[in-house]
């Protein structure tokens, strides 16, 4: 290249990262990064207003993250004085298209602080998340605030793994394996808020991401289709993500003992059930793009209740409070609006119910 060619590519070089730092800039101050790490979208201080057209939730609400990115109140400023909690989930406890007030973990507060008025339970719900989503929330998120416990309700995202065709379909970039840790693409990831944020709207683009609606839909059942997809006697055959499910359950129970924090375990429930009329429904989880298989209703539930016992099994191996809540949520269009989110009350009996058995565990 002549030394005119080079000034010029020298000049364009300029322009390009000065460009791209503008952009950086501009992207930290229009849309900041998550509190503790961009693996977790906890954003500060969002004022949303909801306008939702869904069975069994008010049309209009309103959803308001705190200084830490979670829903529910700010945190007390004497916070050693209080019972502090944080529960961990994905959708179902993040309870996204229910007002604030009307989540669980907001109810669940409610009616701990009948008992001991200074009581805070932080909602640390992420969509989407499984456990391997959890270890990092421990990591990033309970080591740092370090609550006297975590509420972590999980068992349907990590089925979802197990029946996607293709991993690919989750968008968290620990979910989705996305580069090694010590990769460059990762380092960028980590630093660059515009690199995260391309990166998003890439997957989004790609179809490659985990989509949640704009807004969800309210559920109507389907009759199931011919040909279902055969199942094997042992379900554990075609669960391929099981083992890891376990593997996982055990690392967040050695990491709130490693830290200190009390972990009280929450079985998922789901709208269909093992049994009439759920075995002639088509089973479906409508943000699955590419399931493995057609299934009925009921067969998906069976799926669940593996990993659910699996919860039930390593918490009782390793000593730890684990609440079957599956077993106590009536499979019921009043407690669900779609296959796993809760009605509004649905919302209210989960809390009641875990309010119920932690009281049992205390003796109160």
């Amino acid at each position: 290249m002549n030394p005119r060619g080079r000034k010029v590519a020298a000049r364009v070089a300029l322009v390009l990262a000065s460009l791209l730092l503008a952009l950086e800039v501009g992207a930290r101050l229009f849309a900041p990064a998550s509190v503790f790490t961009p693996l977790l979208p906890l954003y500060p201080q969002v004022k949303a207003v909801l306008d939702v057209d869904l069975r069994g939730v008010s049309r209009h609400g309103r959803l308001t993250t705190n200084r830490w990115g979670l829903r529910g109140e700010e945190p007390p400023e004497d916070w050693d004085a209080w019972e502090t909690w944080i529960a961990v989930g994905g959708s179902a406890t993040q309870c996204f298209y229910l007002d604030d007030e009307k989540t669980w973990p907001h109810l669940l507060q409610q009616r701990l602080r009948e008992r001991d008025p200074r009581t805070w339970i932080g909602n640390g719900g992420i969509d989407g998340q499984t456990t391997r989503s959890h270890l990092v929330f421990l990591d990033k998120v309970v080591r740092v605030l370090h609550p006297d416990a975590v509420l972590l309700l999980l068992g349907v995202n990590d089925l979802t793994l197990s029946i996607c065709e293709d991993l690919r379909l989750f968008g968290s970039p620990h979910d989705r394996a996305m580069w090694p840790e010590d990769s460059w693409r990762m380092r960028l990831f980590r630093w660059s808020r515009l690199f995260q944020l391309g990166y998003r709207w890439s997957a989004v683009l790609s179809e490659d991401v985990l989509l949640v609606r704009a807004a969800h839909r309210t559920y109507e059942p389907r009759p199931l289709g011919p040909d279902p997809t055969p199942l094997p006697a042992d379900l554990r055959e075609i669960l391929p993500g099981l083992p890891e499910f376990r593997s996982n359950l055990k690392a967040l129970i050695d990491s709130g003992r490693d830290m200190g924090v009390r972990t009280v375990f929450v079985t998922q429930p789901i709208l269909f059930a093992d049994a009439e009329p759920w075995r002639g429904i088509e089973g479906e989880f409508f943000w699955i793009r590419r399931q493995i298989g057609r299934f009925s209703a009921a067969d998906l539930r069976r799926m669940l209740d593996v990993f659910n016992r699996e919860t039930v099994e390593v918490c009782r191996a390793n000593a730890v409070p684990c609440f079957d809540l599956a077993a106590e949520v009536p499979s019921s269009e009043e407690f669900y609006y779609d296959p796993a989110h809760f009605t509004e009350k649905g919302a209210a009996l989960v809390a009641d119910k875990v309010a119920a058995f932690l009281a049992e565990r205390s003796g109160r």
